[in-house]
């Protein structure tokens, strides 16, 4: 607050500090190390932050960049983190496949190494085997804009198709809203950094070459719920039985 900042700057500039309870000055002879996440020079001009504590603390100054302009340390840091943490629960150290080093290199992590690291410890956590899953990446991680980050490991991709919101069998309006997605017809080669054995589950109707390819929802990957009846809880047993195998 800006009532600390002159009795900081009194410290900094004269070395006398007064202990709490006491009228006495004492020396103190300290190397003093500050750090922050704000523009404290933005602060200074908005009256926020004194100017001449600003130029005193403003020494040799370090400027760290985010974890997503420098993408390149995050397998660093992951594989440390993992070692680290596996020593510390005591269990073996779980290797980490390119699909989950993606998806982490891939993440922008707001919160930085601390987010990154908390993250990576709940991996190590949930961990049940001899190397680190998809399933274990933290929601907020694994979901991702990018279609080929999103895919790259999957083991199951649920398509659900919509229409038109005025009413259902609008071909004008469901082709209004369909004009702005570009290139979004499921077809075989989305499936190229997904797992070996992923396989393609959708609702009912399904708009041949419309929403899926012929090629993907005629093909062995493709799950298909015949009946119309009681289809949900028929296509969320296979989708159970499928992710915990």
């Amino acid at each position: 607050p800006l009532s600390m900042q002159p009795k900081l700057l009194r410290v900094l500039e004269t070395g006398d500090v007064v202990r709490l309870g006491s009228n006495e000055q004492r020396k103190a002879d300290v190397r003093f190390v500050s750090a922050t996440n704000r523009d404290l020079g933005q602060m200074v001009r908005e009256g926020r932050f004194r100017e001449d504590l600003y130029y005193r603390i403003r020494g040799a100054e370090i400027v760290v960049p985010p974890l997503r302009e420098r993408r390149e340390d995050i397998p660093l840091l992951v594989n440390h983190a993992v070692g680290r943490f596996a020593a510390d629960l005591g269990r073996a150290r779980p290797e980490v496949p390119q699909p989950v080093m993606l998806r982490l290199v891939g993440y922008d992590w707001p919160g930085n190494v601390r987010e990154l690291f908390n993250a990576v410890h709940r991996m190590v956590v949930t961990c049940t085997g001899t190397e680190l899953s998809l399933r274990d990446v933290p929601p907020e991680v694994r979901s991702s804009d990018d279609r080929a980050d999103a895919l790259s490991g999957a083991h199951v991709v649920y398509a659900k198709e919509w229409g038109s919101t005025s009413r259902y069998g609008d071909a004008a309006g469901d082709a209004a809203l369909r004009a702005g997605l570009k290139d979004w017809c499921v077809r075989e080669d989305w499936f190229a950094t997904a797992a070996a054995a992923c396989r393609f589950m959708h609702c009912l109707p399904v708009r041949r070459n419309v929403a899926v390819a012929d090629e993907v929802l005629d093909g062995p990957r493709s799950i298909v719920q015949r009946e119309a009846h009681n289809r949900l809880p028929a296509q969320m047993a296979v989708l159970h039985r499928l992710l915990s195998a």
